[in-house]
């Protein structure tokens, strides 16, 4: 069962897409990237039991990312970095007998201006999480799809380690709030750290 207004959520990815080509067509400086990173998801839950909240910390340290972006680079000194990624977060959130509550994936779009100091890249970054998260009955087999946006920010780090190869590393974090159907418990945001290995294509 989907919970989810598909038409603004494809208008949405539609907008950034076109949004993240346009960027690249009007400055000719740039170079295309692909990357693998390694993926840590937190997040910050509220279990709501016999009229008490307790709120926990929940974690999954080791998963995966995908990226395309491009670096368009003004001056040789700043620049601004616009990607798609894809979050395979897969952190289990709570659990209620034989009910789960599950933050699964992400896919998400984000523009990143920085500046350069000899192979070191700094920037600040901020976009938009498309976010799938679900409840399910791992008994019955009955699950509960729910998509939505959420705006987040973040820090982000690079380094030039040759003319093909960077390293990155990145945080991002979002006031996300849902309500589980299935248990008792509530998310209320979430942050990402990757740590990634991207390869220049152009």
């Amino acid at each position: 069962m989907f919970l989810f207004n598909m038409s603004i959520f494809y208008k949405k990815i539609l907008f950034f897409f076109l949004l993240f080509f346009n960027i690249n067509l009007i400055y000719s400086q740039s170079s295309f990237y692909i990357g693998l990173g390694h993926l840590s998801t937190f997040a910050q839950t509220i279990l709501n039991s016999n009229n008490n909240q307790s709120h926990h910390r929940v974690n999954n340290l080791s998963n995966f990312s995908l990226h395309y972006g491009n670096i368009t680079s003004i001056k040789k000194i700043y620049n601004i970095t616009s990607e798609i990624f894809y979050l395979n977060n897969n952190i289990i959130l709570g659990i209620n007998d034989n009910n789960i509550f599950e933050l699964h994936q992400n896919i998400g779009f984000t523009l990143k201006p920085g500046f350069s100091f000899k192979r070191h890249n700094f920037s600040i970054s901020a976009g938009m999480f498309a976010v799938y998260i679900f409840d399910k009955d791992v008994v019955l087999g009955y699950q509960l799809d729910r998509f939505d946006d959420s705006l987040f920010y973040g820090f982000d780090y690079r380094y030039n380690m040759s003319k093909d190869f960077i390293f990155g590393l990145s945080l991002m974090k979002t006031n996300f709030e849902s309500i589980s159907h299935y248990t008792n418990y509530t998310l209320k945001s979430f942050s990402v750290l990757n740590l990634t290995l991207n390869y220049l294509i152009d």
